[in-house]
Order: C-alpha cells, then structure tokens, then sequence
C-alpha cells in the first residue's frame, strides 16, 4: 500500500534553469533539496509537487537517465486571461493562445526550459461544461 504522495519528477540537463523557471513562474518552492535533486512545492497547495532531477545525478544509473520530453503538466488557475498576460509579459515561450476547450474550459500551454508543455487552465468548469461532463460519462458507462 501507498504511505506518500506521488509527483512527476523532470530530469534535465538544464537543471538550475528548470528550477528557477517553476519558481519564479509557476509559485513553487523548494522542501527538500540536495546538489542534484529538488522536490518543490506549490505555494499554499499542500498537494501539488513537481521534482527536478539533474542528469548527472548518481541516484539513478546512468544508463537510465534520460531527459524528460514530451511530458503536459496541468495548471490550474482562477483567471486564465490575467495568467495569460503574465506569462506573455515575463516572456514565457506561448504555444498556443487561450481555446476553450470541448468543456467550456479555457487554457492555454506554455513551454518549459526542456520543451516540456505546461497546460494553464481554468481551475472551475461552468455548469453547462459539468453537465456534459457527466452526459458523456453515462454515454461510456452505457456502452
């Protein structure tokens, strides 16, 4: 059985770069940190964790280690459009502009420092989105 949470860990050859960006972007910070492994933390989020891990790092074989690629981290935020401002004004590299998605979300996706795609979303869905959530959800349980 699980005792601890569980969080997707990043490594990276751009290992001071990937921090300071989820630190200064994204209100993370470090809880537990060692020369070649961080866990950070969301500020005010008791659950929500993201770890960077340096490609050079001895914990893990060498011949394992591999930069991580094509990873989405959602998230989730009050007001997209005034996130969106921010990161375009703190020059974040934008990959798409504010959609909304099939649920009447809007989100938008930026990249990390290793290419990795951060979906920004808006943390409630309307009730009109809830209400086709759940449609859709009775669909598939009736197939």
């Amino acid at each position: 059985m699980f005792s601890q949470f569980s969080y997707p860990v990043i490594c990276t050859d751009k290992y001071v770069q990937t921090i300071n960006f989820y630190e200064d972007h994204f209100n993370y910070i470090p809880v537990h940190e060692t020369s070649d492994f961080v866990v950070l933390q969301r500020e005010n989020q008791d659950e929500s964790f993201i770890a960077v891990l340096s490609d050079k790092s001895e914990c893990v074989p060498q011949e394992c280690i591999n930069i991580t690629k094509g990873l989405i981290i959602s998230y989730p935020v009050n007001n997209v459009d005034a996130f969106y401002q921010q990161t375009y004004w703190e020059g974040l590299e934008i990959m798409s502009d504010i959609k909304i998605d099939e649920f009447d979300r809007k989100h938008f996706l930026v990249k990390d420092p290793n290419g990795n795609l951060i979906n920004i979303a808006q943390s409630q869905i309307s009730r009109k989105a809830k209400k086709k959530y759940e449609q859709s959800a009775l669909l598939k349980e009736s197939v």
